[in-house]
């Protein structure tokens, strides 16, 4: 039996511990601190496409090029540019496929120096679309948030700017008001013309120019507003400009 004297003392004690037990368990969820920004790193998406594969295989690098303009955006996070990743899987003889192996995942995301991987998968057939997306810590490999969003192609804009939020929100930096008004102005109309600038990009890091700037000029005659394909094309005249000098 406890002392009257020393009862006040166990009792705050065991208000101490109900409090801190309920902070420990949430300590799994693995949040990262509000006070810098968040490295991440977006990997290409398998395509897991049954139908259709080999048109839908450049939708790889469209994917990952077009979360990486949007999240790159978002105050909070410091996303790694598509090119780098590109020269680092060149690098590291890595094949696009072989980044869903979870141990060359984290290599590369400790060779970038970030945080996070973002990587995930997709799949088309009858002009529905599917795309899984997974956040993975990059320190232990766990899988710390999975998301998707599934509609018509047609609709892929609108499908690309929810999976943004969902990701922001699982990396603990929801968009603000602002950002989310800057989101939604950009992207284009057409899913076909989009598959053409996956195409584009595919070819540029190919070192092929002229097919990449023809696929580019085909997403603009498909949809004139992809302002993304407008300033590819800009790049590659930057590109003939410096190798012609």
């Amino acid at each position: 039996m406890i002392p009257s004297r020393r009862f006040p003392f166990f009792l705050a004690l065991l208000c101490v511990a109900v409090l801190i037990s309920p902070l420990q368990a949430s300590g799994a969820d693995r949040d990262f601190p509000n006070t810098r920004k968040i490295r991440l790193a977006v990997l290409y998406f398998d395509n897991e496409c049954v139908t259709d594969r080999e048109r839908l295989d450049a939708f790889q690098k469209g994917i990952a090029d077009a979360l990486i303009g949007d999240l790159g955006r978002l105050g909070r996070l410091q996303v790694v540019e598509r090119e780098r990743l590109d020269a680092i899987l060149s690098e590291m003889k890595l094949q696009q496929s072989g980044l869903t192996d979870p141990a060359s995942a984290v290599t590369i995301g400790r060779v970038l120096g970030v945080q996070a991987l973002l990587m995930g998968s997709y799949t088309a057939i009858g002009g529905i679309i599917r795309i899984d997306a997974r956040i993975v810590e990059v320190e232990t490999g766990l899988v710390l948030k999975a998301e998707e969003v599934t509609g018509r192609t047609d609709d892929f804009f609108q499908l690309e700017e929810t999976l943004v939020e969902k990701i922001a929100a699982g990396l603990d930096a929801p968009l603000t008001t602002a950002e989310r008004a800057r989101l939604s102005c950009t992207g284009g109309r057409s899913f076909t013309a989009f598959l053409e600038y996956s195409r584009g990009l595919d070819e540029m890091d190919r070192g092929r120019w002229r097919e990449a700037d023809e696929a580019f000029a085909e997403a603009l005659r498909i949809d004139p507003g992809l302002e993304k394909a407008v300033q590819k094309r800009k790049e590659l005249e930057r590109r003939k400009g410096r190798k012609r000098s």
